[in-house]
């Protein structure tokens, strides 16, 4: 997985989900309302109140699911903040191209036979990758989905990494798996370096605004965070800064607040680790490849066009 994305043009943006215009549910007059919170039965109430005048006008009451306002004299409108969806999940890079095998081509293990022609943005030869011993990627690969609701508090806090083993490897001793042959993937909201050697992990925003900067300067985390505090999703991609020339074997934690609770989340255990490798500088291992044929075979440099 590339960290960040391609030069050339900006790619699309991951679009948070949001909720869509809240409707209009009062009557347009001269005067705002004054607003007063308060806690009500299970969720957030929003309450808008002001006493009435001669000039009042028609007076509109009634309680709304989700974001609301109200105009106008004598009115009452009690709004509940929507449900809890605070949640944080990981996921496989949409935009894998391919991975290693470490070991020379004769040694690659025979695939199942439902994993005919299959590529990488299939999750069943994703899953036998990851289980099967010899296999390694190019980096994490992994994506973290952070999603929360109007009423939560979602923050990723920190990212550490525990290495299990570490071993030399050299592009002749790598067997280049193409299991992707398009281009252009979900470009992530946020981008997590973790440092396998300081053990430290910065983080960059890919957009500075609406606009497309890749190259943001990274932070220091912690103090820096990602944080959501409405209802919206966000990606964060996970990359490894590891010693060129080497293949690793790791579990990578996450430190997550839900709404004020804190909880580790890891990826990777020390029977199926999380696998990558960092090939030496000037390694060209794209240009002679093993991939998984139509008829279920490693065959070199094969495509599915």
């Amino acid at each position: 997985m590339s960290s960040h994305p391609k030069s050339g043009n900006a790619p699309p943006r991951h679009s948070p989900k949001r909720p869509g215009p809240p409707a209009t549910v009062a009557l347009v007059a001269v005067c705002a309302m004054l607003c007063t919170a308060a806690v009500a039965g299970t969720g957030w109430w929003l309450t808008h109140r002001r006493e009435p005048s001669p000039s009042a006008g028609t007076q509109v009451d009634g309680n709304i699911n989700g974001a609301c306002n109200v105009n106008g004299i004598s009115n009452t409108l009690k709004c509940a903040m929507g449900p809890s969806m605070k949640n944080i999940a990981i996921r496989d890079s949409s935009d894998l191209l391919g991975l290693v095998f470490l070991g020379p081509p004769e040694e690659l293990p025979a695939p199942p036979a439902q994993l005919a022609g299959s590529t990488c943005g299939d999750e069943a030869l994703l899953r036998w990758f990851r289980a099967t011993d010899g296999f390694s990627f190019y980096d994490s690969e992994k994506v973290v989905e952070l999603t929360a609701g109007d009423p939560d508090l979602v923050t990723l806090t920190a990212a550490s990494v525990t290495i299990l083993a570490r071993e030399p490897k050299t592009a002749g001793q790598l067997t280049p798996i193409q299991c992707n042959w398009g281009g252009g993937g979900v470009v992530e909201n946020y981008n997590i370096d973790i440092d396998t050697q300081t053990r430290r992990a910065k983080v960059s925003d890919f957009y500075e605004g609406d606009e497309w900067s890749p190259d943001l300067p990274m932070r220091d985390m912690p103090p820096a965070s990602v944080s959501l505090d409405t209802r919206a999703q966000a990606l964060v991609a996970l990359n490894m800064k590891s010693m060129p020339g080497h293949a690793y074997d790791a579990v990578v934690s996450l430190t997550v607040s839900m709404n004020g609770q804190t909880r580790e989340v890891r990826i990777g255990d020390r029977t199926n680790p999380l696998r990558w490798v960092n090939s030496a500088p000037g390694d060209d291992i794209s240009s002679d490849y093993y991939a998984i044929s139509d008829r279920g075979t490693w065959e070199r440099n094969w495509q599915p066009f």
